[in-house]
């Protein structure tokens, strides 16, 4: 291994939206709708990149700096441009999701879509090297 080159080359994958986290949405459920994207990470364009692959429509973005600690007031500013834009709800990453919903009513919750990535390698190769390293680190 060199130090500072890939162990393994993979992609995130879009893998669907949770309502409020929970609740599975069928994708023909949201044909036609729009949506904020807000996302605290270093750059929104992986987010952005990810969620059009599963055919979310984006009409508006928030990039929060990345491990952002949100507010409140946060909330009360996503929700706002929901409602001012007539958008379907938020959709934000599961990392920001665990930082948010302690934050939100059950009223609120409704308008948040959990967006859920999985990572796949590029080869069954690669596949097979990680499950080895797994299997013996177990």
């Amino acid at each position: 291994m060199i130090v500072g080159q890939p162990v393994f080359l993979g992609a995130h994958v879009y893998d669907g939206l949770w309502q409020g986290g929970v609740k599975k949405v069928e994708a023909s459920m949201l044909q036609g709708e729009s949506f904020l994207l807000s996302a605290g990470v270093g750059s929104i364009s992986g987010v952005r990149a990810t969620a059009l692959q599963g055919g979310v429509c984006i009409a508006s973005e928030r990039n929060f700096e990345n491990h952002h600690a949100y507010l409140y007031d946060d909330i009360r500013n996503l929700l706002d441009v929901v409602f001012q834009n007539n958008l379907y709800g938020v959709v934000v990453t599961a990392k920001d999701w665990v930082k948010i919903e302690p934050l939100i009513t059950l009223d609120q919750c409704e308008k948040f879509f959990v967006m859920r990535v999985r990572f796949e390698f590029l080869s069954d190769r690669e596949y097979a090297d990680f499950s080895a390293i797994v299997h013996r680190a177990l």
